[in-house]
């Protein structure tokens, strides 16, 4: 401070050292709580200075402005400054420092902002930082709107990808926003004219995600088969194609050009997938419990709990599994997923049956063969052996040694036992046999109307672990993310994850990012390694699960809490303190994508994204500025794009239902074909064992 009070900028000779002194100072006691009344004191200082001689203090300028409630007067001179300064060649700097300005400021720059940077892209400035600018601006003047839409028309290779998707991340917020088709097809129209058109069209397409909530199922469908016409990168169109029926999913009719693309390119996977899954989406009151059928295992704690007392057949495409622990139960693994049926016989006559059915029921009905206690009185009678010829005592040649056969020949007597003596056992209860046989009778028709006979297999003594391994192979794409809570005031980790409580706006906030669940035996979704108890906000669709871990949901300490919260690879901050958020607060390696939510009003939020490698994901983008009714939607559908985007950097992005389908090949060939009697022993085991019993 002596520094400041003996250098003053009002000093021709030393000026621009005075200026440098003064700005440093500033960006110093901004990093300092309660400092704001002594920065607007020396900002004062670089006020003084003529028109011409503050084009250096504009960075020292623009951060008093971020400041709390920095004085009226002083703002009106910063921003007449920042004025005269956009409007000519030190446009740029102040462009660096527009996207962290309250929406007010941006307002009053916004017509000197727009006409500089119309001249910027005439003159082929297309840095991301301008574009961002525009974008910022694009929702209230229709300026920003058409430089963005100019920008796209421009395929030149000069145009960078970053700038091409803000403007892209940009123009999806306000097709969201107001539920624009027509701006869309308009954007579709252009960018599918640009070189780089793969990787942007599968950008946009993604940022339209949200569009399914507004009854523009139809129009999104549309763009993204037009997306596939486009796409021939195998990677990212089969990111589109699978978007496309997660999004058919939800229709109440099956687009037959999207039906048959599936076909055509020999999907089996994705055609799986739709006919397991059709027509079960929206989820409006739908029981979690019943999307992914939980196989029961009653009373058996053994390690071979998966395949003790259980017959397996392959059918091709599915791997069932047989048992009749209590009633006819029906496991089936497939790629899609897995899904367990326990069947009853109904009590109905039957007007057609086949002789086969008939005479398994005439069969079944049959009563028990009478079983027959013999009792006999032992006489010796004479051996018709005795009348055969002896054997002469001296042979001329005798190649053979037969004296011990012919010893056990003479030895040997028959018995003649007396007439049978016939018993019948006891009856047996007729509640008991009744039923069952009626098992019997289920079992027996079942396999023969299926035509299991031919598909069992033989599964080796290591098969519950190929199986188990199958079950927990997850078919769904699945998603953790960190929600924080940052009350004011609050600048370090223990005081952040002390927190058990967030604020009105925060609690409603994350009651809106999906379901509240509580992890444990009712919730059948993913848990990302929750433990019981614990209640976390979970959303699902046909092929995502997300679960987020709220810093304010879970239990212990700090220490505990970070480790769920430090093993995600996405966070979301939400920050009610007034100084920037600072990724090393919490520090952690998983930490891949980083979105900070700032509130600027009751209203407004602006977003800011960080990334530890350049990913390109939307449709929110760092700067935006969202309304808090938009705010949950949109995060959610940014947080998933990231860690796909995330997922597709890496050299093995297979969706988790292609890996599930490989895992079921792997299972599958563990299982071997028996011998003909084995298969029908092994078949009717499950009856006869039970009947007999």
């Amino acid at each position: 401070m002596r520094i400041v009070n003996l250098v003053s900028p009002l000093h021709a000779a030393h000026s621009y050292l005075a200026i440098q002194t003064v700005s440093k100072t500033i960006n110093t006691l901004l990093r300092l709580s309660g400092t704001d009344a002594l920065i607007h004191w020396i900002c004062t200082r670089l006020l003084l200075l003529p028109p011409s001689g503050q084009a250096h203090c504009l960075p020292a300028y623009c951060a008093v402005l971020s400041t709390i409630n920095p004085p009226p007067l002083i703002e009106a001179h910063i921003l007449l400054a920042l004025t005269r300064a956009i409007v000519s060649e030190r446009f740029t700097i102040v462009l660096e420092y527009m996207p962290f300005m309250s929406k007010d400021y941006l307002t009053i720059l916004a017509r000197p902002a727009l006409s500089s940077l119309t001249q910027l892209i005439k003159q082929s400035n297309f840095s991301p930082r301008s574009v961002q600018v525009a974008a910022l601006l694009s929702p209230d003047h229709a300026v920003g709107e058409t430089l963005l839409l100019n920008l796209l028309a421009l395929n030149s290779d000069e145009v960078p990808l970053q700038s091409y998707s803000l403007a892209l991340h940009a123009l999806a917020l306000l097709i969201i926003e107001r539920a624009d088709t027509k701006l869309m097809t308009e954007v579709m129209n252009r960018v599918c004219t640009l070189k780089t058109s793969a990787s942007l069209l599968h950008m946009f397409c993604a940022d339209l995600n949200q569009l399914k909530q507004f009854n523009l199922r139809d129009k999104l469908v549309t763009i993204l088969e037009q997306a596939l016409d486009f796409v021939k990168e195998n990677c990212l169109a089969g990111e589109i194609l699978w978007q496309s029926i997660s999004t058919n999913l939800m229709d109440c009719q099956l687009r037959r050009s999207l039906l048959e693309r599936v076909l055509n390119d020999k999907r089996l996977c994705l055609e799986g997938f739709l006919l397991t899954y059709y027509r079960q989406f929206p989820l409006p009151s739908f029981a979690l419990g019943h999307y992914d059928s939980v196989e029961n295992i009653t009373g058996n704690s053994q390690q071979d709990a998966l395949i003790a007392g259980r017959v397996f057949f392959d059918q091709g495409r599915a791997i069932l599994s047989v048992d009749m622990d209590s009633g006819l139960r029906l496991t089936s693994r497939t790629p899609v997923g897995k899904h367990c049926w326990c069947f009853t016989r109904e009590h109905a006559i039957r007007r057609q049956m086949n002789c086969v059915n008939n005479w398994l029921w005439k069969l079944a009905l049959r009563p028990k063969k009478i079983t027959v206690e013999i009792t006999s009185n032992k006489v010796t009678t004479e051996d018709p052996f005795d009348k055969l010829p002896q054997l002469p005592r001296t042979l001329q040649a005798d190649p053979i040694e037969c004296n011990e056969m012919y010893f056990l020949i003479q030895q040997n007597r028959r018995l003649i036992t007396s007439a049978p003596t016939f018993c019948r056992p006891e009856p047996m209860e007729c509640s008991s046999r009744s039923l069952t046989e009626e098992k019997y009778v289920l079992w027996r028709t079942f396999a023969a109307d299926l035509r299991l006979f031919s598909g069992m297999r033989q599964i080796p003594p290591s098969f519950n672990r190929d199986i188990r391994h199958l079950d927990h192979t997850c078919s769904r794409e699945v998603h953790k993310v960190a929600v924080i809570y940052v009350a004011k005031g609050q600048e370090d980790k223990v005081s952040i994850l002390s927190n058990s409580f967030g604020s009105a706006a925060f609690n409603e906030f994350v009651l809106r990012l999906g379901w509240q669940v509580q992890v444990g035996h009712q919730h059948y979704g993913y848990s990302g390694g929750l433990p019981n108890g614990v209640t976390a906000p979970y959303y699902a669709s046909a092929d995502t699960e997300i679960i987020f871990h709220v810093s304010t949901m879970l239990d212990g300490d700090t220490t505990q809490k970070l480790k769920h919260l430090g093993n995600d690879e996405v966070h979301v901050v939400w920050s009610e303190n007034d100084r920037p958020y600072r990724r090393d607060i919490i520090a952690t390696r998983f930490c891949d994508v980083l979105i900070v939510l700032y509130r600027m009003s009751p209203y407004l939020f602006r977003i800011r994204i960080e990334t530890q490698r350049p990913l390109e994901f939307g449709p929110l983008f760092d700067g935006a500025h969202i309304h808090i009714c938009m705010l949950p939607h949109l995060v959610r559908d940014t947080v998933v794009n990231a860690s796909r985007a995330y997922r597709l950097s890496q050299q093995d992005c297979a969706r988790p239902l292609q890996h599930r389908e490989k895992v079921f090949e792997e299972t599958k060939h563990q299982m071997h074909v028996p011998s003909p009697s084995l298969s029908i022993s092994q078949t009717f085991a499950l009856s006869l064992n039970l009947y007999s019993s």
